[in-house]
Protein backbone atom coordinates (compact mmCIF):
# COMPACT_ATOMS: atom_id res chain seq x y z
CA UNK A 1 0.00 0.00 0.00
CA UNK A 2 1.00 3.63 -0.44
CA UNK A 3 2.02 5.57 2.66
CA UNK A 4 -0.88 5.80 5.09
CA UNK A 5 -2.52 8.98 6.30
CA UNK A 6 -0.70 9.87 9.50
CA UNK A 7 -3.00 9.77 12.58
CA UNK A 8 -1.80 13.28 13.45
CA UNK A 9 -3.39 14.62 10.24
CA UNK A 10 -6.75 13.09 11.17
CA UNK A 11 -6.38 14.41 14.73
CA UNK A 12 -5.99 17.88 13.23
CA UNK A 13 -9.22 17.52 11.24
CA UNK A 14 -11.11 16.41 14.35
CA UNK A 15 -9.91 19.44 16.25
CA UNK A 16 -10.19 22.24 13.70
CA UNK A 17 -13.11 21.51 11.38
CA UNK A 18 -16.12 23.49 12.57
CA UNK A 19 -18.83 22.00 10.36
CA UNK A 20 -19.64 18.58 8.98
CA UNK A 21 -19.13 19.50 5.33
CA UNK A 22 -15.57 20.67 6.01
CA UNK A 23 -14.80 17.55 8.06
CA UNK A 24 -16.37 15.31 5.41
CA UNK A 25 -14.22 16.87 2.69
CA UNK A 26 -11.02 16.43 4.68
CA UNK A 27 -11.81 12.80 5.49
CA UNK A 28 -13.00 12.03 1.95
CA UNK A 29 -9.84 13.35 0.31
CA UNK A 30 -7.49 11.71 2.81
CA UNK A 31 -8.05 8.51 4.80
CA UNK A 32 -11.23 7.45 2.99
CA UNK A 33 -9.91 7.67 -0.54
CA UNK A 34 -6.38 6.60 0.38
CA UNK A 35 -7.57 3.34 1.92
CA UNK A 36 -9.70 2.43 -1.11
CA UNK A 37 -6.84 3.19 -3.47
CA UNK A 38 -4.27 1.47 -1.28
CA UNK A 39 -6.26 -1.76 -1.20
CA UNK A 40 -6.75 -1.68 -4.96
CA UNK A 41 -8.78 -4.26 -6.87
CA UNK A 42 -12.53 -3.95 -6.38
CA UNK A 43 -11.93 -1.57 -3.47
CA UNK A 44 -10.73 1.13 -5.87
CA UNK A 45 -13.75 0.81 -8.17
CA UNK A 46 -17.52 1.20 -7.92
CA UNK A 47 -17.61 -2.45 -6.86
CA UNK A 48 -15.81 -1.62 -3.59
CA UNK A 49 -18.48 -3.34 -1.39
CA UNK A 50 -17.32 -6.66 -2.87
CA UNK A 51 -14.14 -6.34 -0.79
CA UNK A 52 -14.61 -7.80 2.71
CA UNK A 53 -12.58 -4.87 4.09
CA UNK A 54 -15.16 -2.34 2.87
CA UNK A 55 -17.38 -2.40 5.95
CA UNK A 56 -14.46 -2.36 8.38
CA UNK A 57 -13.05 0.67 6.60
CA UNK A 58 -16.34 2.54 6.68
CA UNK A 59 -16.88 1.65 10.32
CA UNK A 60 -13.61 3.46 11.04
CA UNK A 61 -14.83 6.51 9.11
CA UNK A 62 -18.00 6.40 11.22
CA UNK A 63 -15.86 6.19 14.39
CA UNK A 64 -13.92 9.30 13.36
CA UNK A 65 -17.17 11.16 12.66
CA UNK A 66 -18.41 10.23 16.13
CA UNK A 67 -15.19 11.53 17.69
CA UNK A 68 -15.54 14.78 15.75
CA UNK A 69 -19.15 15.14 16.92
CA UNK A 70 -18.07 14.73 20.55
CA UNK A 71 -15.10 17.07 20.24
CA UNK A 72 -17.31 19.82 18.79
CA UNK A 73 -20.24 18.93 21.07
CA UNK A 74 -22.45 19.13 18.02
CA UNK A 75 -24.35 15.90 17.47
CA UNK A 76 -26.70 17.47 14.92
CA UNK A 77 -24.32 19.39 12.68
CA UNK A 78 -25.45 18.28 9.23
CA UNK A 79 -24.78 20.34 6.13
CA UNK A 80 -23.39 20.11 2.64
CA UNK A 81 -24.98 19.04 -0.66
CA UNK A 82 -28.10 16.90 -0.36
CA UNK A 83 -30.41 15.17 -2.81
CA UNK A 84 -32.55 18.28 -3.20
CA UNK A 85 -30.23 21.16 -2.36
CA UNK A 86 -28.68 21.71 1.05
CA UNK A 87 -28.77 18.65 3.32
CA UNK A 88 -31.37 18.88 6.10
CA UNK A 89 -31.88 16.92 9.32
CA UNK A 90 -35.48 16.17 8.31
CA UNK A 91 -34.35 14.52 5.05
CA UNK A 92 -35.70 10.97 4.82
CA UNK A 93 -33.21 8.12 4.52
CA UNK A 94 -34.08 5.98 1.46
CA UNK A 95 -35.54 2.56 2.18
CA UNK A 96 -33.01 -0.23 1.77
CA UNK A 97 -33.33 -3.78 3.01
CA UNK A 98 -29.71 -3.68 4.21
CA UNK A 99 -30.49 -0.81 6.58
CA UNK A 100 -32.45 -1.01 9.80
CA UNK A 101 -33.52 2.62 9.62
CA UNK A 102 -34.85 3.19 6.10
CA UNK A 103 -37.61 5.80 5.77
CA UNK A 104 -36.43 7.43 9.02
CA UNK A 105 -35.37 11.09 9.25
CA UNK A 106 -31.67 11.79 9.40
CA UNK A 107 -32.14 13.44 12.81
CA UNK A 108 -33.09 10.09 14.36
CA UNK A 109 -29.74 8.42 13.58
CA UNK A 110 -27.21 11.14 14.38
CA UNK A 111 -26.25 9.76 17.80
CA UNK A 112 -24.57 6.39 18.35
CA UNK A 113 -26.26 4.05 20.79
CA UNK A 114 -29.83 4.97 19.86
CA UNK A 115 -32.49 3.91 17.38
CA UNK A 116 -31.10 2.10 14.34
CA UNK A 117 -27.45 2.83 15.19
CA UNK A 118 -27.41 0.72 18.34
CA UNK A 119 -23.64 0.27 18.72
CA UNK A 120 -20.51 2.01 20.01
CA UNK A 121 -16.73 1.80 19.47
CA UNK A 122 -14.29 0.61 22.14
CA UNK A 123 -11.86 3.46 21.46
CA UNK A 124 -14.46 6.22 21.22
CA UNK A 125 -16.76 8.05 23.64
CA UNK A 126 -19.81 6.27 25.00
CA UNK A 127 -23.28 7.49 23.98
CA UNK A 128 -24.91 10.24 26.06
CA UNK A 129 -27.24 9.06 28.80
CA UNK A 130 -30.26 10.43 26.91
CA UNK A 131 -30.86 11.26 23.28
CA UNK A 132 -30.05 14.95 22.72
CA UNK A 133 -33.20 16.83 21.76
CA UNK A 134 -36.40 15.12 20.69
CA UNK A 135 -36.35 12.01 18.55
CA UNK A 136 -38.40 12.48 15.40
CA UNK A 137 -41.49 10.37 14.95
CA UNK A 138 -44.95 10.00 16.45
CA UNK A 139 -44.74 6.59 18.13
CA UNK A 140 -44.65 8.21 21.56
CA UNK A 141 -41.87 5.99 22.87
CA UNK A 142 -39.50 7.24 25.55
CA UNK A 143 -36.15 8.07 23.94
CA UNK A 144 -34.21 6.73 26.92
CA UNK A 145 -35.39 3.20 26.13
CA UNK A 146 -33.22 3.26 23.03
CA UNK A 147 -29.93 3.88 24.81
CA UNK A 148 -27.03 1.50 25.14
CA UNK A 149 -26.14 1.36 28.82
CA UNK A 150 -22.36 1.54 28.84
CA UNK A 151 -19.82 1.65 31.65
CA UNK A 152 -17.71 4.59 32.70
CA UNK A 153 -17.27 7.36 30.09
CA UNK A 154 -14.16 7.18 27.95
CA UNK A 155 -11.23 9.50 28.60
CA UNK A 156 -11.40 12.82 26.70
CA UNK A 157 -8.42 11.62 24.66
CA UNK A 158 -10.56 10.20 21.82
CA UNK A 159 -11.81 13.71 21.06
CA UNK A 160 -8.23 14.97 20.66
CA UNK A 161 -6.79 12.14 18.57
CA UNK A 162 -7.95 10.15 15.57
CA UNK A 163 -5.98 7.07 16.53
CA UNK A 164 -7.73 3.91 17.72
CA UNK A 165 -4.54 2.77 19.49
CA UNK A 166 -5.32 3.60 23.10
CA UNK A 167 -1.73 3.17 24.26
CA UNK A 168 -0.32 5.79 21.89
CA UNK A 169 -2.83 8.62 22.14
CA UNK A 170 -1.37 10.10 25.30
CA UNK A 171 2.08 10.29 23.72
CA UNK A 172 0.73 11.89 20.56
CA UNK A 173 -1.13 14.59 22.46
CA UNK A 174 1.60 15.40 24.97
CA UNK A 175 4.24 15.59 22.23
CA UNK A 176 2.05 17.81 20.04
CA UNK A 177 1.51 20.13 23.00
CA UNK A 178 5.29 20.39 23.47
CA UNK A 179 5.80 21.05 19.75
CA UNK A 180 3.21 23.84 19.84
CA UNK A 181 5.46 25.73 22.19
CA UNK A 182 8.27 25.56 19.66
CA UNK A 183 6.21 26.40 16.59
CA UNK A 184 3.19 28.67 16.98
CA UNK A 185 2.02 27.98 13.40
CA UNK A 186 1.01 24.49 14.53
CA UNK A 187 -1.62 25.94 16.84
CA UNK A 188 -3.96 26.51 13.90
CA UNK A 189 -3.79 22.78 13.13
CA UNK A 190 -4.43 21.64 16.72
CA UNK A 191 -6.66 24.32 18.29
CA UNK A 192 -8.19 22.08 20.96
CA UNK A 193 -4.80 21.12 22.38
CA UNK A 194 -3.46 24.67 21.93
CA UNK A 195 -6.36 26.24 23.84
CA UNK A 196 -6.42 23.71 26.67
CA UNK A 197 -4.94 24.79 29.97
CA UNK A 198 -1.82 22.97 31.09
CA UNK A 199 -3.52 21.71 34.25
CA UNK A 200 -6.48 20.36 32.26
CA UNK A 201 -4.22 18.58 29.78
CA UNK A 202 -2.11 17.08 32.57
CA UNK A 203 -5.25 15.81 34.29
CA UNK A 204 -6.44 14.11 31.11
CA UNK A 205 -3.07 12.51 30.41
CA UNK A 206 -2.52 11.34 33.98
CA UNK A 207 -5.85 9.49 34.06
CA UNK A 208 -5.37 7.73 30.72
CA UNK A 209 -3.32 4.57 30.44
CA UNK A 210 -1.93 5.77 27.13
CA UNK A 211 0.10 8.45 28.90
CA UNK A 212 2.22 5.80 30.61
CA UNK A 213 3.04 3.84 27.48
CA UNK A 214 6.64 3.68 26.29
CA UNK A 215 7.25 3.43 22.57
CA UNK A 216 9.40 0.30 22.35
CA UNK A 217 10.18 -2.41 19.85
CA UNK A 218 9.79 -6.14 20.48
CA UNK A 219 13.24 -6.41 22.09
CA UNK A 220 12.35 -3.74 24.64
CA UNK A 221 14.46 -0.96 23.12
CA UNK A 222 12.99 2.39 22.20
CA UNK A 223 12.00 2.59 18.55
CA UNK A 224 14.08 4.80 16.29
CA UNK A 225 12.37 8.12 15.58
CA UNK A 226 11.33 8.17 11.94
CA UNK A 227 9.91 11.14 10.01
CA UNK A 228 6.21 11.07 9.18
CA UNK A 229 5.67 10.16 5.55
CA UNK A 230 3.65 12.22 3.10
CA UNK A 231 0.31 10.73 2.04
CA UNK A 232 0.08 9.61 -1.57
CA UNK A 233 -1.98 11.96 -3.77
CA UNK A 234 -5.42 10.83 -4.85
CA UNK A 235 -5.49 8.94 -8.15
CA UNK A 236 -6.85 11.05 -11.03
CA UNK A 237 -9.18 8.26 -12.16
CA UNK A 238 -10.61 7.97 -8.62
CA UNK A 239 -11.19 11.73 -8.44
CA UNK A 240 -12.92 11.71 -11.83
CA UNK A 241 -15.04 8.64 -11.00
CA UNK A 242 -16.50 10.40 -7.96
CA UNK A 243 -16.89 13.77 -9.62
CA UNK A 244 -14.62 15.49 -7.07
CA UNK A 245 -13.11 18.91 -7.68
CA UNK A 246 -9.46 18.13 -8.50
CA UNK A 247 -8.40 21.58 -7.31
CA UNK A 248 -9.86 20.97 -3.83
CA UNK A 249 -8.40 17.46 -3.71
CA UNK A 250 -4.93 18.80 -4.53
CA UNK A 251 -5.27 21.66 -2.03
CA UNK A 252 -6.12 19.29 0.84
CA UNK A 253 -3.19 17.04 -0.06
CA UNK A 254 -0.82 20.03 -0.03
CA UNK A 255 -2.20 21.11 3.33
CA UNK A 256 -1.59 17.64 4.81
CA UNK A 257 1.99 17.68 3.51
CA UNK A 258 2.47 21.15 5.01
CA UNK A 259 1.34 19.88 8.41
CA UNK A 260 3.70 16.89 8.15
CA UNK A 261 6.60 19.20 7.27
CA UNK A 262 5.85 21.34 10.32
CA UNK A 263 5.71 18.31 12.62
CA UNK A 264 8.87 16.77 11.19
CA UNK A 265 10.72 20.07 11.63
CA UNK A 266 9.58 20.49 15.23
CA UNK A 267 10.36 18.56 18.40
CA UNK A 268 7.50 16.18 17.65
CA UNK A 269 8.22 12.44 17.34
CA UNK A 270 5.32 10.28 16.24
CA UNK A 271 4.53 7.29 18.47
CA UNK A 272 2.91 5.42 15.59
Amino acid sequence: MNPWIAPEVISSYIQRDNNLDGFREHIEFSIHGATHLGLGGDASTRYAPNDFFFHMHHANIDRLWWQWQNNKDTMFDYNGPGQNGEAQLDDIIPQDRSLGFGNAPVSSVMVLGYNGVCYTYDSAPNPPSTYPGTRSGSDGEDDSNWAIRGGEPMSPLPMLSGSSILADRGLEISRIRKALGDNSELKDFFPTIANMTTSRLETILSTDRGAQYKCKSKNGQRKEALPIEYPAPMDEAWVKMHGFDPVRVAAIHREACQLIDMLNNSTYVSPY
